[in-house]
C-alpha cells in the first residue's frame, strides 16, 4: 500500500483519535521542529493548533505514515483547502536541497491571460535569469492561464519570481536533468496556488476541476475545460450538486473545439464517490442521492472523456453561488 509521511502537532498526536480518523494510520517515529513554537488560535472551545517560527523554540510532533485514503480523510477532518494548505517544496539538485515558496492572493474577477491576480514565488536556487523567464512562462500557461472564477478580468495581472542563488546548487543555465527537476518543482507550485485560487473565489463553496481526456490535441482539449469550467450554467449546477451533463456538452459544444458528439463520455468523481452520467453522447441512468453525495464535496472533478487521440487537459473553476451575487451587488456599500 502506498503510504506517506503526514506530520501531526496537534489534536492528531492523539493515538486514538489518528485511529480513529484514519484506520489505515501508523506511527513511524517523533521528532522535533527546531525554530517553531505552538500556538492556537480562535475562541475558547473552538481554537485550532497552529505553529510559527521563533527561534531557539522547539514543536514536538508525531510522523504517521498515512495511506491515500487517510490521506482524503485527513483533508476531510482538517478542512483542506480552507485551514490548512498542502505544497511540496523541497527538492535535490545536485546534492543540495533547493527550496521553492509561493504566495498569491485572487478573488474575483479571475479569469485566463489577465486575471487580477497576485502572486510572488521565491527560491533559493541558483539558475539563470532569462532560463528562470522562460520557465515562469511555460509553466503560467499551464497553471494560471487555466484558472476562472466569473469569467470576467480587470487590469491587474502579474506572477513574478526570485532567485537568489544561496542553495548552492549548480547553476541552471539550459537543458538537463537538474532543469527538469527544477521545472517539476515549480509547476507543482503554480499549479496549487492556482487551484487555491479558484477554490477562494468570491463566494464560492467548491472546488471544481474539468479534466478533458482522449483529445485530438492538448489546444482542443484546454478549450473544451475551459468552457466547462467558465459556463454560468455549470457553475450553478455545481452550488446545486446537479448532474446536469446537458450543460456540460452545451460548454464543449460552443467551446470551438472540434468533437464529435456521439464521442463524449461525462463522469463526475469527488471524495464522495464517482458517478457516469453520459455515454456516447446520450445519458445514462443513475441515481439521484449518489448524486447529491458525489457533488456535495469540496472539491469535485468533471471528468469528459473523447476518442479522438491521446491529449489530455485540466482547468480549475468554483461554483457560483447566492454569496457571489450578494458579494458583488453590494460591492459599494
Amino acid at each position: 500500500m502506498k503510504t506517506k509521511l503526514y506530520l501531526a502537532y496537534g489534536s492528531n498526536l492523539n493515538l486514538g483519535q489518528m485511529a480513529h480518523r484514519c484506520p489505515d494510520s501508523q506511527v513511524a517515529g517523533k521528532a522535533e521542529l527546531s525554530d517553531y513554537h505552538l500556538l492556537f488560535r480562535g475562541r475558547p472551545g473552538n481554537a485550532h493548533a497552529t505553529i510559527e517560527e521563533a527561534e531557539g523554540r522547539t514543536v514536538p510532533v508525531l510522523l504517521w505514515k498515512v495511506s491515500v485514503r487517510d490521506e482524503a480523510l485527513l483533508d476531510r477532518y482538517e478542512g483542506y483547502p480552507y485551514y490548512y494548505g498542502k505544497v511540496q517544496i523541497p527538492v535535490e539538485l545536485g546534492g543540495k536541497t533547493v527550496r521553492l515558496g509561493g504566495i498569491a492572493k485572487g478573488s474575483g474577477m479571475i479569469h485566463p491571460n489577465m486575471g487580477t491576480m497576485l502572486c510572488g514565488i521565491t527560491t533559493d536556487c541558483a539558475i539563470d535569469g532569462a532560463v528562470l523567464q522562460d520557465m515562469l512562462r511555460q509553466v503560467v500557461t499551464k497553471t494560471f492561464n487555466r484558472i476562472t472564477v466569473d469569467g470576467d478580468t480587470s487590469t491587474n495581472d502579474t506572477c513574478v519570481v526570485l532567485a537568489n542563488g544561496l542553495a548552492g546548487n549548480t547553476p541552471i543555465t539550459g537543458p538537463g536533468a537538474d532543469y527538469d527537476t527544477f521545472f517539476a518543482a515549480l509547476r507543482h507550485v503554480c499549479e496549487y496556488e492556482a487551484k487555491m485560487i479558484a477554490s477562494d473565489g468570491e463566494g464560492a463553496g467548491r472546488l471544481v476541476t474539468c479534466t478533458v481526456q482522449g483529445a485530438e490535441t492538448e489546444e482542443q482539449a484546454e478549450q473544451m475545460a475551459k468552457a466547462v469550467v467558465r459556463s454560468p450554467l455549470v457553475k450553478c449546477a455545481m452550488f446545486g450538486t446537479d448532474a446536469n451533463w446537458g450543460r456540460v456538452l452545451c460548454a464543449i459544444g460552443y467551446s470551438g473545439a472540434e468533437f464529435d458528439p456521439k464521442d463524449v463520455a461525462v463522469s463526475f468523481h469527488s471524495a464522495g464517490g464517482q458517478l457516469q452520467v453520459c455515454a456516447g453522447g446520450q445519458g445514462v441512468p443513475f441515481d439521484e442521492d449518489v448524486a447529491k453525495q458525489v457533488l456535495g464535496q469540496e472539491e469535485v472533478t468533471i471528468l469528459v472523456t473523447l476518442t479522438a487521440g491521446q491529449a489530455s487537459c485540466s482547468c480549475w473553476g468554483c461554483d457560483l453561488t447566492y454569496d457571489y451575487v450578494k458579494i458583488n451587488g453590494d460591492y459599494r456599500s
